[in-house]
């Protein structure tokens, strides 16, 4: 306990003096900021095992489904960006001289890295352009499969792209729901019965989406919204 406690304190003064001037504030040993009221960025240490360690790293936007656990673990690892071997850190935890060593190199690779990322992305707009660009650069399309992606859109009143995203969800599950529950049924009327009582929640916003029903949608968004406010305020952000 009092090794991983060196660790962890070791790694809270360190980034307290990168992070706490732009406006971060750190709870236990997650760092955390708001910008504009749209974007949430996080930083929290991930140990892999008692000898290497990483950092989670996370920007989400209001509008998606957000919970305190998913800011501890972040939608990134520090080794997503630049080369594995350059986020991933090795230490002697016996060693306070080995743990500072590596947190010297994790505090570069984060300056390096991540922080030109959380200063370009600081709104809902900025987040979208940042995962749509990623896709392109990395699989040379847009992946729709995106909570993000879908409630941006929704937000945006980009319904041409919420419907991708949720057509590609209701492909996946039938795939899914055909491989695993398929041999469950002896008729293909039982087995359509049980297929639409699954999608059902997918076709309904389908449907929305494609009448415009605007209320339904919005609703789905600002509900999303209020609930990031309320976990929020759980680390002091009153709004």
């Amino acid at each position: 306990m009092k090794l991983t406690s060196n660790l962890t304190q070791q790694y809270k003064e360190n980034f307290k003096e990168i992070l706490l001037p732009l406006g971060f504030i750190i709870k236990g040993s997650l760092f955390i900021r708001v910008t504009n009221n749209e974007i949430i960025q996080t930083i929290n240490i991930f140990k892999k095992s008692p000898f290497d360690f990483t950092l989670n790293i996370g920007i989400f936007p209001f509008s998606r489904d957000n919970d305190k656990s998913l800011l501890k673990e972040g939608s990134f690892r520090l080794y997503d960006f630049g080369d594995y071997d350059s986020g991933e850190f090795r230490y002697n935890p016996l060693s306070i001289k080995s743990i500072q060593e590596e947190l010297e190199k994790c505090k570069y690779q984060f300056k390096k890295e991540i922080l030109p990322i959380f200063e370009s992305v600081q709104t809902e707009e900025d987040f979208l352009k940042f995962e749509i660009d990623s896709d392109l650069q990395n699989y040379g399309e847009i992946r729709y499969m995106s909570d993000e992606k879908l409630h941006l859109f929704l937000k945006f009143k980009n319904y041409e792209g919420a419907l991708k995203v949720v057509e590609a969800y209701i492909n996946q599950n039938i795939s899914a729901i055909i491989d695993n529950h398929r041999s469950e049924f002896d008729s293909e009327d039982k087995f359509q019965i049980f297929l639409n009582s699954e999608l059902k929640e997918l076709n309904e916003l389908k449907k929305a989406i494609e009448s415009n029903d605007t209320n339904f949608l919005n609703h789905i968004v600002l509900t999303k919204i209020e609930n990031t406010k309320t976990i929020l305020n759980g680390y002091g952000y009153k709004f």
